[in-house]
């Protein structure tokens, strides 16, 4: 017999065991309400022998209370969508939900400021989350994702709260002389990229999980020198020349998983610093990169938000997420709400980068790429109500042979803002 079916035999053979009896030798004495209720159903006495008095009907059960959207989502045993063959009141962990109707758009701005325009000169990207979604009102397909991949499934203990991004990301890759019209032999490639990303992620009380695909263009077509020519010519800078030797049009396909934890160090209960640890994982393939990566993030403040980190355009969208404890109500004022310092660590396997490696189809120029690199990040954020500006230093190790300086140095600015 399945297990299901055996619960409410179980359920009714307690209740019959639990429940008072009234009658046999160890019947309870009755009380003074049951003795007059006795005395008003009592039947007359005929033919000698007294007829047993009728017995009061019993209260009606009280109604149950109803369910919450919360225990509606985790009420299958199994995490598959079943419907369950019983209807029991399900208690879930407390899950704090005062951001969960709520979105956010953010947007990144990257740029070698302080060393002129060369290697990774600039990155643009837009991106928007969605309010969480039930599991059962995502797509089927997408819903299969949160059973055989490695998204946190939801089950009555483990709430699970799921999100969709979207983004666009725009990059400029150029050699160190930007004036000459053929890059020399060892410096960096000219490669625009342009792409749009698709995600879904889940998040638990500490967990952060994304997958992510994004496609695009490599090449003249991702109108990178359009780009940055142009702004060249609102801000008067001279124009970059070796555009013209970059690599040809190739299509741009990637596929990247994420996993991120939060663990707090210290927290307001027992200080007015507050501290946390952020570890993560990352594993991404495609025609334009591929890689594993592992980082972690330390952050130092007061306020700080239950979210996952500030991270640069190249991380996941996932991470824009609004944090689930943060009232986003209150309005913008002149005192920020919360203020926080973080150092970044990351370190990093690459097998391809076509902004190093060249196209794949064709022949062109290349360099000679290290596999092994690292970046450390420090910075600051700040939210004014559902605001968030944070701007970051990070320091890349030196990625291929011929590269003139040991690290390379740029400046990212994040934007976010909860709607």
């Amino acid at each position: 017999m399945p297990r299901r079916a055996l619960l409410p035999l179980l359920l009714a053979a307690a209740t019959l065991a639990l429940a008072p009896q009234t009658h046999g030798a160890d019947a309870a004495p009755a009380t003074a309400e049951t003795k007059s209720a006795t005395a008003a159903t009592a039947t007359t006495e005929t033919a000698g022998a007294t007829a047993p008095a009728t017995t009061a009907a019993p209260a009606a059960a009280p109604a149950a209370p109803a369910a919450t959207p919360a225990a509606a989502a985790f009420a299958d045993d199994d995490g598959f969508g079943e419907a369950a063959d019983i209807s029991l009141p399900i208690v879930a962990i407390p899950f704090d939900t005062r951001a969960a109707n709520l979105g956010a758009f953010a947007a990144w701005c990257e740029n070698d400021l302080a060393w002129s325009d060369k290697y990774y000169t600039s990155g643009i990207r837009f991106a928007y989350t969605t309010p969480e979604v039930f599991r059962d009102s995502l797509p089927t397909f997408l819903r299969d994702l949160t059973t055989f991949t490695p998204l946190a499934t939801p089950t009555a203990t483990n709430p699970v709260a799921y999100r969709l991004h979207f983004g666009f990301t725009h990059e400029f890759y150029t050699a160190k002389d930007e004036h000459a019209h053929v890059p020399r032999l060892g410096d960096h490639p000219y490669v625009g990229m342009f792409y749009g990303t698709f995600g879904l992620s889940s998040e638990t009380f500490n967990r952060l999980d994304s997958l992510e695909i994004s496609l695009g263009i490599t090449g003249p077509s991702a109108r990178a020198q359009h780009a940055q020519n142009g702004w060249h010519r609102v801000i008067d800078r001279p124009l970059i020349n070796g555009w013209h030797t970059q690599t040809h049009d190739e299509p741009l396909a990637q596929f990247a998983w994420t996993r991120a934890w939060r663990f707090n160090w210290l927290d307001s209960s027992s200080s007015s610093l507050e501290c946390d640890w952020l570890p993560r994982l990352r594993l991404e393939g495609g025609t334009a990169r591929t890689y594993a990566e592992i980082g972690w993030q330390w952050r130092l403040g007061w306020g700080l938000p239950k979210d996952f980190g500030v991270t640069t355009a190249h991380d996941s969208l996932a991470f824009t997420r609004p944090a689930r404890d943060v009232n986003y109500d209150i309005p913008i004022s002149w005192k920020p709400d919360s203020t926080f310092f973080f150092f970044d660590f990351r370190g990093q396997y690459c097998a391809r980068d076509t902004s190093l490696d060249g196209n794949i189809w064709y022949d062109g120029y290349d360099v000679h790429r290290y596999p092994w690199r690292g970046e450390i990040a420090c910075g600051v954020a700040t939210r004014w109500g559902p605001l968030q500006l944070s701007i970051q230093e990070v320091i890349r190790s030196k990625e291929f042979r011929g590269q003139d300086r040991e690290v390379f140095v740029y400046t990212s600015a994040t934007l976010r803002f909860v709607f």
